[in-house]
């Protein structure tokens, strides 16, 4: 469960841009390697994205938007199950073909913040009290569809965020290579239940049903 959540959380973003080539892979480790394709004018950067969960990482090379370079670095905290890092780092040309970059270690002091947590790989969950620490301010649901071929995997998820997470969690459909994921999520203030934080678009899940394929079939 612990690498398929790695993978919930690689994607495409959405944004005006440049139209130009990248390299497009994901992977499981440090490195992945692909064919270089046009990128869609919405996304004018290059990017290798970093993922961490519980020791188990992935890795995506896409094209994104300039936005997503300066999002920072992100975290999801799913209480039990796990916690879940990611980083977006842009580059052009050789420099995207290096591996993923070390991502930083989170702070793990209790903020008094509690949110609902869960994660599922069907469409409802059953929930207990996540502690938020460092700056997971908010509380994040997520819930969608991923699929690789023929194979069509329901999740949900819950726990606590970072505003970087927040900032890669709203409603989208993404997509690298032969990997669709489509899913809802938002992001509320932990401290005031009902308020919704200015969550923006996505960075969240290309690679679960890659890794589901690999790992857990």
């Amino acid at each position: 469960m612990q690498v398929l959540l790695i993978t919930c959380f690689l994607a495409t973003h959405l944004s005006l841009g440049v139209s130009l080539e990248c390299e497009e892979c994901v992977g499981v480790g440090n490195n992945c390697n692909g064919h270089k394709k046009t990128c869609p004018l919405d996304r004018g950067s290059c990017a290798v994205i970093a993922m961490e969960v519980q020791g188990h990482k992935g890795i995506a090379k896409t094209c994104v938007p300039p936005s997503s370079c300066n999002v920072g670095f992100g975290v999801l905290n799913i209480g039990q199950v796990g916690v879940q890092k990611n980083l977006v780092s842009c580059c052009e040309g050789d420099e995207c073909r290096r591996s993923a970059v070390t991502l930083p270690e989170r702070n793990t002091t209790l903020n008094g913040r509690k949110c609902p947590g869960c994660y599922a790989f069907q469409k409802t969950c059953d929930e207990i009290t996540v502690e938020c620490a460092g700056n997971e301010l908010f509380c994040f649901d997520m819930s969608g569809t991923s699929t690789v071929g023929s194979v069509v995997t329901s999740v949900v998820m819950k726990g606590c965020a970072n505003e970087a997470a927040c900032y890669n969690l709203e409603n989208a459909e993404s997509s690298i290579g032969p990997v669709n994921v489509i899913h809802t999520a938002r992001c509320t203030d932990g401290a005031v239940p009902g308020h919704t934080s200015n969550v923006w678009e996505l960075l969240c899940p290309t690679l679960s049903g890659l890794m589901l394929v690999m790992f857990l079939v």
